[in-house]
Protein backbone atom coordinates (compact mmCIF):
# COMPACT_ATOMS: atom_id res chain seq x y z
CA UNK A 1 0.00 0.00 0.00
CA UNK A 2 1.40 3.47 -0.79
CA UNK A 3 0.72 5.54 2.42
CA UNK A 4 0.54 9.38 1.50
CA UNK A 5 1.87 11.66 4.06
CA UNK A 6 2.18 15.51 4.36
CA UNK A 7 3.49 17.88 7.25
CA UNK A 8 2.55 21.48 7.79
CA UNK A 9 3.79 23.33 10.30
CA UNK A 10 0.24 26.10 10.31
CA UNK A 11 1.42 29.90 12.17
CA UNK A 12 -0.33 29.47 15.14
CA UNK A 13 -2.32 26.88 14.70
CA UNK A 14 -4.81 29.34 12.81
CA UNK A 15 -5.75 30.80 15.90
CA UNK A 16 -6.81 34.44 15.30
CA UNK A 17 -8.58 35.09 18.80
CA UNK A 18 -7.93 33.67 22.21
CA UNK A 19 -10.50 33.85 25.16
CA UNK A 20 -10.05 35.57 28.08
CA UNK A 21 -11.98 33.68 30.53
CA UNK A 22 -10.20 30.63 30.10
CA UNK A 23 -13.37 28.37 29.70
CA UNK A 24 -15.60 29.71 26.26
CA UNK A 25 -14.76 27.47 22.95
CA UNK A 26 -16.89 30.20 21.27
CA UNK A 27 -14.79 32.87 22.41
CA UNK A 28 -11.40 31.17 20.59
CA UNK A 29 -11.51 32.04 16.89
CA UNK A 30 -9.50 30.19 14.39
CA UNK A 31 -9.23 31.08 10.21
CA UNK A 32 -9.08 27.16 9.05
CA UNK A 33 -9.95 28.90 6.02
CA UNK A 34 -5.64 29.23 5.44
CA UNK A 35 -5.96 25.27 6.13
CA UNK A 36 -8.23 24.69 3.52
CA UNK A 37 -6.33 26.51 1.23
CA UNK A 38 -3.35 24.82 2.06
CA UNK A 39 -4.57 21.52 1.58
CA UNK A 40 -6.55 22.44 -1.56
CA UNK A 41 -4.60 21.26 -4.06
CA UNK A 42 -3.36 18.00 -2.21
CA UNK A 43 -7.64 17.07 -3.41
CA UNK A 44 -5.88 14.63 -6.32
CA UNK A 45 -4.17 12.41 -3.93
CA UNK A 46 -5.58 12.72 -0.09
CA UNK A 47 -2.96 11.77 2.63
CA UNK A 48 -3.51 9.15 5.05
CA UNK A 49 -1.91 10.87 7.77
CA UNK A 50 -1.35 14.45 8.57
CA UNK A 51 1.21 16.25 11.02
CA UNK A 52 0.60 19.65 11.87
CA UNK A 53 2.80 21.74 14.18
CA UNK A 54 2.27 24.72 15.81
CA UNK A 55 -1.32 23.37 17.09
CA UNK A 56 -2.05 26.07 19.41
CA UNK A 57 -4.68 25.28 22.12
CA UNK A 58 -6.29 22.46 19.93
CA UNK A 59 -6.51 20.50 23.38
CA UNK A 60 -7.20 23.29 26.18
CA UNK A 61 -10.82 23.52 25.98
CA UNK A 62 -12.07 20.01 25.05
CA UNK A 63 -12.33 18.72 21.24
CA UNK A 64 -13.42 21.84 19.79
CA UNK A 65 -10.58 23.69 17.34
CA UNK A 66 -9.36 20.11 17.11
CA UNK A 67 -12.40 18.47 15.52
CA UNK A 68 -13.09 22.03 13.63
CA UNK A 69 -9.46 21.63 11.78
CA UNK A 70 -10.20 17.43 11.10
CA UNK A 71 -13.36 18.86 9.73
CA UNK A 72 -12.47 21.09 7.57
CA UNK A 73 -9.86 18.57 6.40
CA UNK A 74 -12.12 16.10 5.53
CA UNK A 75 -14.49 17.94 3.62
CA UNK A 76 -11.56 19.83 1.93
CA UNK A 77 -9.93 16.23 0.97
CA UNK A 78 -12.79 13.40 1.49
CA UNK A 79 -11.37 11.72 3.99
CA UNK A 80 -12.43 11.16 7.40
CA UNK A 81 -9.78 12.13 9.60
CA UNK A 82 -9.30 11.97 13.28
CA UNK A 83 -7.20 13.97 15.44
CA UNK A 84 -4.87 12.98 18.25
CA UNK A 85 -3.70 15.93 19.73
CA UNK A 86 -0.10 15.81 21.14
CA UNK A 87 2.16 18.19 23.87
CA UNK A 88 4.54 20.15 24.22
CA UNK A 89 6.45 20.81 27.84
CA UNK A 90 7.02 24.46 26.84
CA UNK A 91 3.54 25.76 26.11
CA UNK A 92 -0.06 24.62 24.62
CA UNK A 93 1.35 24.00 21.19
CA UNK A 94 1.94 20.77 20.63
CA UNK A 95 1.80 19.11 17.59
CA UNK A 96 -1.16 17.41 15.82
CA UNK A 97 -1.83 14.02 13.54
CA UNK A 98 -4.31 13.80 11.62
CA UNK A 99 -5.37 10.45 10.81
CA UNK A 100 -7.96 8.62 7.50
CA UNK A 101 -10.35 6.89 9.65
CA UNK A 102 -11.80 4.66 6.71
CA UNK A 103 -7.93 3.15 5.63
CA UNK A 104 -5.93 3.03 8.98
CA UNK A 105 -6.70 1.67 12.17
CA UNK A 106 -5.26 3.57 15.62
CA UNK A 107 -3.39 0.90 18.28
CA UNK A 108 -1.54 3.44 20.21
CA UNK A 109 -1.43 6.97 20.59
CA UNK A 110 1.38 8.69 23.37
CA UNK A 111 -0.63 11.16 25.60
CA UNK A 112 0.52 13.25 28.36
CA UNK A 113 -0.70 10.38 30.65
CA UNK A 114 2.08 9.81 33.75
CA UNK A 115 1.92 5.80 32.39
CA UNK A 116 3.65 7.24 28.95
CA UNK A 117 7.11 7.83 28.97
CA UNK A 118 8.49 10.29 27.43
CA UNK A 119 10.25 8.77 24.59
CA UNK A 120 6.59 7.83 23.30
CA UNK A 121 4.78 11.00 24.14
CA UNK A 122 3.31 12.36 20.33
CA UNK A 123 3.77 8.60 18.55
CA UNK A 124 1.00 6.59 17.11
CA UNK A 125 0.72 3.14 15.94
CA UNK A 126 -1.32 2.09 13.48
CA UNK A 127 -1.59 -0.58 11.05
CA UNK A 128 -4.39 -1.16 7.92
CA UNK A 129 -8.07 -1.59 8.29
CA UNK A 130 -8.13 -5.51 7.47
CA UNK A 131 -4.72 -6.42 7.44
CA UNK A 132 -2.96 -7.10 9.99
CA UNK A 133 0.64 -7.58 10.07
CA UNK A 134 1.23 -3.99 8.73
CA UNK A 135 1.85 -2.01 11.87
CA UNK A 136 3.57 1.11 11.47
CA UNK A 137 4.33 3.59 13.77
CA UNK A 138 4.99 8.02 13.29
CA UNK A 139 6.42 10.40 15.66
CA UNK A 140 5.60 13.86 15.87
CA UNK A 141 8.06 16.27 17.41
CA UNK A 142 8.90 20.65 17.54
CA UNK A 143 12.51 21.05 18.64
CA UNK A 144 13.30 24.21 20.45
CA UNK A 145 13.99 27.12 18.13
CA UNK A 146 16.62 28.84 20.42
CA UNK A 147 19.09 26.44 20.99
CA UNK A 148 20.94 23.94 18.97
CA UNK A 149 22.21 22.47 22.01
CA UNK A 150 18.89 21.47 23.23
CA UNK A 151 18.10 20.16 19.90
CA UNK A 152 21.41 18.41 20.00
CA UNK A 153 19.89 16.69 23.24
CA UNK A 154 16.40 16.09 21.84
CA UNK A 155 17.71 14.42 18.73
CA UNK A 156 20.37 12.04 21.29
CA UNK A 157 17.51 11.28 23.51
CA UNK A 158 15.10 10.16 20.08
CA UNK A 159 18.15 8.22 18.27
CA UNK A 160 17.14 4.75 19.78
CA UNK A 161 14.01 4.49 17.68
CA UNK A 162 16.38 4.53 14.68
CA UNK A 163 16.76 0.84 15.04
CA UNK A 164 14.24 -0.22 16.12
CA UNK A 165 12.32 -3.28 14.53
CA UNK A 166 8.53 -1.33 13.44
CA UNK A 167 8.98 1.00 10.58
CA UNK A 168 8.69 4.17 12.30
CA UNK A 169 8.96 8.19 11.00
CA UNK A 170 9.99 10.89 12.84
CA UNK A 171 8.18 14.39 11.20
CA UNK A 172 8.07 17.47 12.64
CA UNK A 173 9.72 21.04 12.43
CA UNK A 174 13.17 20.40 14.07
CA UNK A 175 14.27 23.94 13.66
CA UNK A 176 17.04 22.68 11.67
CA UNK A 177 19.06 22.03 8.80
CA UNK A 178 20.80 19.10 8.27
CA UNK A 179 24.69 19.65 6.81
CA UNK A 180 25.56 19.51 3.37
CA UNK A 181 26.09 21.95 0.06
CA UNK A 182 23.26 20.73 -1.69
CA UNK A 183 20.57 22.05 1.05
CA UNK A 184 19.54 25.71 0.69
CA UNK A 185 22.06 27.47 2.83
CA UNK A 186 21.83 30.85 4.56
CA UNK A 187 23.46 34.06 3.98
CA UNK A 188 24.86 34.45 8.35
CA UNK A 189 25.85 37.92 7.22
CA UNK A 190 23.10 39.71 5.24
CA UNK A 191 21.32 42.91 5.97
CA UNK A 192 19.09 42.35 8.85
CA UNK A 193 19.93 39.23 10.40
CA UNK A 194 19.45 38.52 13.84
CA UNK A 195 19.43 35.99 16.87
CA UNK A 196 22.15 34.07 14.62
CA UNK A 197 22.57 31.43 17.99
CA UNK A 198 19.03 30.43 17.59
CA UNK A 199 20.10 28.18 14.00
CA UNK A 200 23.67 29.14 13.49
CA UNK A 201 26.80 28.46 15.33
CA UNK A 202 30.18 30.12 15.53
CA UNK A 203 33.31 28.34 14.10
CA UNK A 204 36.37 29.65 13.25
CA UNK A 205 35.81 32.98 13.24
CA UNK A 206 32.46 32.63 11.21
CA UNK A 207 28.91 31.85 11.36
CA UNK A 208 27.12 29.02 9.97
CA UNK A 209 24.42 26.71 10.35
CA UNK A 210 23.61 24.64 13.61
CA UNK A 211 23.62 20.92 12.24
CA UNK A 212 24.36 19.07 15.03
CA UNK A 213 21.10 17.52 15.76
CA UNK A 214 19.65 16.68 12.40
CA UNK A 215 23.68 15.05 11.93
CA UNK A 216 23.36 12.89 14.62
CA UNK A 217 20.25 11.18 13.52
CA UNK A 218 21.23 10.88 9.81
CA UNK A 219 25.01 11.14 9.62
CA UNK A 220 26.89 14.51 8.35
CA UNK A 221 28.11 15.35 5.18
CA UNK A 222 31.26 14.23 3.48
CA UNK A 223 32.94 16.36 0.51
CA UNK A 224 31.18 18.97 -1.67
CA UNK A 225 28.20 18.29 -3.61
CA UNK A 226 29.39 15.43 -5.09
CA UNK A 227 29.98 13.83 -1.77
CA UNK A 228 28.21 11.72 0.29
CA UNK A 229 25.81 11.45 3.90
CA UNK A 230 27.92 8.88 6.57
CA UNK A 231 25.98 6.48 8.01
CA UNK A 232 24.73 7.37 11.12
CA UNK A 233 24.62 4.89 14.32
CA UNK A 234 21.18 6.54 14.89
CA UNK A 235 19.36 4.63 11.92
CA UNK A 236 17.60 7.51 10.82
CA UNK A 237 17.30 8.66 6.90
CA UNK A 238 15.51 11.16 5.36
CA UNK A 239 13.16 11.01 2.76
CA UNK A 240 14.10 14.47 1.48
CA UNK A 241 17.65 13.14 1.18
CA UNK A 242 16.21 9.64 -0.59
CA UNK A 243 14.40 11.53 -3.53
CA UNK A 244 18.11 11.39 -4.81
CA UNK A 245 18.06 7.92 -5.72
CA UNK A 246 13.98 7.35 -5.94
CA UNK A 247 13.65 9.68 -8.98
CA UNK A 248 12.26 12.62 -7.30
CA UNK A 249 13.43 15.94 -8.49
CA UNK A 250 15.62 17.04 -6.20
CA UNK A 251 15.14 20.80 -6.30
CA UNK A 252 11.63 20.15 -5.47
CA UNK A 253 12.39 17.53 -2.52
CA UNK A 254 15.06 19.62 -1.11
CA UNK A 255 13.16 23.34 -1.04
CA UNK A 256 13.20 25.06 2.02
CA UNK A 257 10.32 24.90 3.84
CA UNK A 258 10.20 28.10 5.56
CA UNK A 259 8.75 30.69 2.96
CA UNK A 260 10.56 33.50 1.16
CA UNK A 261 10.60 36.80 3.28
CA UNK A 262 10.33 35.40 6.49
CA UNK A 263 13.99 34.88 7.49
CA UNK A 264 16.34 37.38 7.07
CA UNK A 265 19.21 35.98 4.71
CA UNK A 266 17.18 32.99 3.15
CA UNK A 267 15.15 30.28 4.25
CA UNK A 268 16.19 26.75 5.46
CA UNK A 269 15.35 23.11 5.06
CA UNK A 270 14.14 22.84 8.80
CA UNK A 271 10.75 20.60 8.70
CA UNK A 272 11.84 17.04 7.68
CA UNK A 273 10.59 13.60 7.19
CA UNK A 274 12.68 10.90 8.68
CA UNK A 275 12.23 7.01 8.72
CA UNK A 276 14.19 4.24 10.48
CA UNK A 277 16.26 1.35 9.50
CA UNK A 278 13.25 -0.98 9.14
CA UNK A 279 11.78 1.41 6.38
CA UNK A 280 14.86 2.14 4.54
CA UNK A 281 14.19 2.12 0.95
CA UNK A 282 10.30 2.51 1.45
CA UNK A 283 10.11 6.43 0.01
CA UNK A 284 7.99 6.02 -3.20
CA UNK A 285 9.79 7.43 -6.07
CA UNK A 286 9.31 10.87 -7.35
CA UNK A 287 6.39 11.42 -4.07
CA UNK A 288 9.07 13.72 -2.23
CA UNK A 289 7.92 17.18 -2.83
CA UNK A 290 7.92 21.00 -0.98
CA UNK A 291 4.98 23.09 -2.41
CA UNK A 292 5.50 26.58 -2.91
CA UNK A 293 2.73 28.61 -2.35
CA UNK A 294 1.86 31.42 -4.96
CA UNK A 295 3.49 34.76 -3.71
CA UNK A 296 0.35 36.67 -2.90
CA UNK A 297 1.61 37.16 0.88
CA UNK A 298 0.37 37.28 3.69
CA UNK A 299 1.43 33.82 3.42
CA UNK A 300 -1.50 31.28 4.59
CA UNK A 301 1.55 29.54 6.72
CA UNK A 302 4.76 30.54 7.57
CA UNK A 303 5.89 27.20 6.30
CA UNK A 304 5.72 25.26 3.42
CA UNK A 305 2.96 22.34 2.79
CA UNK A 306 5.64 19.08 2.65
CA UNK A 307 4.24 15.92 1.07
CA UNK A 308 5.66 12.38 0.41
CA UNK A 309 4.69 8.79 0.23
CA UNK A 310 5.98 5.23 1.81
CA UNK A 311 5.90 2.13 0.90
CA UNK A 312 3.79 -0.26 3.38
CA UNK A 313 4.31 -3.92 2.89
CA UNK A 314 2.80 -6.45 5.36
CA UNK A 315 4.93 -7.82 7.86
Amino acid sequence: MDLYCALINLENGALVRGADDGDACQARWYDFSRLRRLFTTAADQPPHLIALNEAKEYHTHGRHALNHAAEVLSTTLGRRYVGLAGSLSIGPFGPVLFYDATELVLDYWGDTHESVPLDKRNLARLHVYGQRGTDFEIMLDHWPFWSGSARLERARYLSGAGTSATPRMLVGDNNETASGPHLPQRDWYAEGVRHRHHKGKFVDGRWQAHTDALDCLIGAWRGGCDGYREESEAGFYAAEEAAGVTGSHAEAALRATVNIGIDKGGPLLIDWALHNTAWRGGVVPGSVRVEIPPDDRPFDSDHRRKTWTMQLDRG
